[in-house]
């Protein structure tokens, strides 16, 4: 595929400062279903996150399941107060058999870069999202293998918790660090 540099340069004309800026780790939901098609249109869109020699580890597990959803929540402990409210949940897994002995690191570190890539994707959508950790005791983490039928070649990366999000909320505000103090 050929492409110029003003296609992609004039592909990159948002405001992704202001974009990045105004997303937040939501925990005020509506608990209204959100679209399905805007959750694809983001999947679509987190394709095309960089890959370590093109390998697209990445597997997905979608749940829109509300009891499902409830059991994964509460083993994961993070999503309690607002699990009811949530429409959709993604857990991102990334495989290990696209990777050899010293990559050992590269499932998570393409996992994580396609979880983000995922989450800017929903935020585009309108969708509102809460990155939740999967770094959680080995018992519940099992638990959630066996639930959703992930096979244990894929390492959980985390969960994406998916909401239409409230008129009006409050968000958690964390300074971030300037740039300035960790890059050499």
């Amino acid at each position: 595929v050929t492409v110029t540099k003003a296609d992609i340069i004039q592909a990159a004309t948002i405001d992704f400062e202001k974009f990045s800026k105004y997303r937040f780790s939501i925990r005020n939901f509506t608990g209204k279903d959100v679209s399905r098609e805007k959750i694809y249109q983001a999947l679509h869109i987190a394709e095309k996150t960089p890959s370590p020699c093109n390998r697209q580890p990445w597997k997905n597990f979608m749940v829109f399941d509300k009891a499902l959803i409830d059991k994964v929540i509460t083993l994961q402990q993070g999503g309690r107060q607002f699990k009811n409210d949530l429409s959709c949940i993604i857990v991102v897994t990334s495989s290990y058999n696209h990777f050899f002995g010293s990559e050992q690191h590269q499932p998570h570190v393409s996992g994580g870069m396609y979880a983000m890539s995922l989450i800017y994707a929903l935020h585009s959508m309108g969708l509102g999202t809460i990155p939740l950790n999967l770094g959680i005791a080995k018992d519940r983490l099992n638990q959630i293998h066996e639930l959703l039928n992930i096979g244990f070649e894929n390492a959980p990366i985390l969960i994406v918790g998916i909401g239409d999000i409230s008129d009006n909320l409050k968000v958690a505000y964390a300074e971030r660090f300037d740039y300035k103090d960790y890059t050499v």
